[in-house]
């Protein structure tokens, strides 16, 4: 079979009329071949009549083009046992060869095995190119044999909505290695179905995968945060602008603080009213190192309702912690830690610092459970000066005060049984276990220890 070079311009348009009949144009890797269709489907069809070892001695004999387009005039069954029969790198080089389409109604036949062999020993663009037009729910089984890195690789080339779909099919197994190979913008920029694609599976099975799904989301919102925290302010946002909203978000609440700051205040503000409508987490913090006039002109350019639970945590952010401390003294603990959700943790701490003990106590044990101490509770509190940090464990719930002393250093400890009037230090020596009491009272001064021992029989105990 000859190789002929295609027509063109005039002639071309003349031969595409006459070929209904007399020749078929083939697209292959090497570009538009057109031959003459009688010869590929006579070789086609005298193959496909013969025992298909017999087929197999002849396609070795045949040029690449040739065996191609042979195999392609051959029906998909007849073709795709001849191609399994073949050496494997053979057959991988031959559908690398032909028109994606029918390499792939080709390849679904194959065995899975030998199928997934192809798929790893072509090159990744034409692979990448054959799992484009191979039928969704034939994909799952194939990226199960293929390495991970590979599979994301040729992954990473299909459409955002087909790459959503394929990894929707998927054991989440293989799924979630997938998905942190992937780019993480890439991942950030799915669409995941919707829950109506779900019904088929049982509720606890939709449940996980939705939990799973925020989880990929998470992880690469992760990864994408540190990459931009290293790269110039222009790029990061245009990378975070390519992102849908939700996804943006995710992002720019896990950026350090400064880094997060410095970008909103480069960005368009329609697009930094956008992050705060989608539930930009302690968005009025932003708002607050904003100039005044483009944090008002944010908040114009967002959803009434959201502009308006912003205004109030704008307001005290804006104030000194002494002035926020008394324009809160009257708020509820409840008031506060809404405050802290637009503000964040280190405007609540610095805030706490001016107020009373007795308030600081009520605010800190409202964010610990039982006796968990949150790290930024424990660290706040062990900033303190040893007077002050006596009297806010005075304020604590016993219990909720011996969970913050346990984690305290012995020599702390006995500083704030120095500062505290001896009824309060007798409850919380009280609350610590027989042994570590006995090793820090034994290193107190008499007159110390005494009548912190005097108080505790006053309370019915013995230290």
């Amino acid at each position: 079979m000859a190789d002929e070079t295609g027509p063109t311009g005039a002639d071309r348009v003349e031969m595409n009329a006459a070929a209904q009949d007399g020749a078929r144009i083939y697209q292959v890797a090497q570009g538009t071949i057109y031959v003459d269709a009688g010869q590929a489907r006579s070789a086609a069809q005298r193959l496909a009549s013969m025992p298909v070892h017999q087929s197999v001695d002849q396609l070795m004999t045949m040029s690449q083009n040739d065996a191609c387009w042979v195999l392609t005039e051959m029906d998909e069954a007849s073709a795709a046992r001849r191609l399994a029969a073949l050496p494997r790198d053979r057959c991988a080089a031959l559908l690398a060869g032909m028109d994606e389409g029918l390499a792939a109604k080709r390849l679904v036949l194959l065995p899975q095995e030998l199928a997934v062999h192809v798929l790893g020993a072509m090159p990744a663009v034409r692979a990448a190119d054959l799992l484009v037009e191979i039928p969704p729910d034939r994909v799952p089984g194939l990226l199960d044999g293929i390495p991970p890195d590979r599979s994301a690789a040729l992954l990473g080339k299909t459409s955002d909505d087909r790459l959503s779909a394929l990894l929707h099919l998927e054991s989440w197994t293989t799924a979630d290695t997938l998905l942190r190979r992937l780019p993480a913008a890439r991942v950030l920029a799915l669409s995941w179905p919707p829950p109506a694609d779900t019904d088929h599976l049982p509720r606890r099975n939709r449940e996980l995968w939705a939990r799973r799904v925020g989880a990929a989301h998470s992880h690469a919102a992760r990864r994408m945060a540190a990459d931009l925290a290293a790269v110039p302010d222009d790029r990061a946002l245009a990378e975070l602008s390519a992102l849908p909203a939700g996804s943006a978000v995710l992002v720019v609440n896990r950026l350090d603080e400064t880094r997060a700051t410095d970008l909103l205040s480069r960005a368009p503000r329609p697009w930094v009213a956008g992050l705060l409508d989608h539930g930009l987490s302690q968005g009025a913090k932003f708002l607050v190192r904003m100039p005044p006039e483009r944090a008002e002109a944010v908040l114009a350019a967002m959803s009434p309702r959201r502009a308006d639970l912003l205004h109030g945590p704008l307001r005290i952010g804006r104030l000194s912690p002494r002035d926020a401390a008394a324009e809160l003294a009257t708020a509820t603990v409840d008031d506060v830690v809404q405050l802290e959700a637009h503000l964040g943790s280190a405007w609540l701490y610095a805030t706490l610092s001016a107020m009373e003990p007795a308030r600081v106590a009520a605010i800190l044990s409202d964010r610990m459970l039982f006796d968990h101490v949150p790290a930024d509770v424990q660290v706040f509190v062990e900033a303190m000066p040893t007077p002050r940090q006596a009297t806010v464990l005075a304020w604590l719930p016993p219990a909720r005060a011996a969970a913050v002393v346990a984690r305290l250093g012995d020599e702390q400890v006995r500083r704030l049984l120095t500062e505290m009037p001896a009824q309060w230090g007798a409850v919380l020596a009280a609350g610590m276990p027989v042994e570590r009491r006995r090793h820090i009272l034994d290193g107190l001064p008499r007159q110390i220890r005494q009548p912190l021992t005097d108080a505790a029989r006053a309370r019915g105990t013995a230290l």
